[in-house]
């Protein structure tokens, strides 16, 4: 597989599929911040890939989420910045993986591939940010250009 775009979309990630009803047929998405978010990986997105057209073949996308961690993972007072032992390793909770990958996808398409039905093979996990590392919130991707030999080879371990 050939890399065709590695970036890292600084923020809190937004959730894309789950809508709401708010009358008369009209559905919304439920987080209010989705329109924001898909917005600043598309413009992320084709700041990395100036000059080159949506990739129109197939591609494998693979996303790594870094969430805040709660207040209540640290203890308090001198110890505000200790991780309690009892701390979580990841987050468990909400939001869910799939819904933060589908508004990636999403904004995507038709700025690294020309729709988002190019994509077929996708990795995606959600870890918490580490303020004192590279690994902030938001969300690292990478998305490589998947080709006819690299098929070939997923059929043969496949089978």
């Amino acid at each position: 597989m050939n890399l065709l775009l590695q970036m890292f979309v600084p923020g809190l990630p937004a959730t894309q599929g789950s809508k709401r009803h708010v009358g008369r047929g009209i559905m919304v998405d439920s987080c209010k911040r989705l329109p924001q978010w898909r917005n600043l990986v598309a413009f992320t997105a084709a700041a990395c890939t100036v000059g080159v057209k949506p990739c129109d073949t197939a591609v494998a996308v693979q996303v790594t989420f870094y969430l805040p961690r709660p207040a209540g993972h640290y203890g308090t007072g001198r110890n505000a910045s200790v991780l309690k032992a009892t701390a979580p390793a990841y987050p468990l909770g909400k939001p869910d993986t799939s819904k933060m990958f589908r508004a990636i996808e999403d904004a995507m398409s038709g700025v690294v591939y020309t729709d988002d039905c190019r994509v077929v093979e996708i990795r995606a996990a959600k870890r918490y940010a580490d303020e004192t590392t590279d690994n902030k919130p938001g969300a690292r991707v990478r998305v490589w250009v998947v080709d006819e030999q690299d098929e070939q080879h997923t059929k043969e371990n496949d089978a």
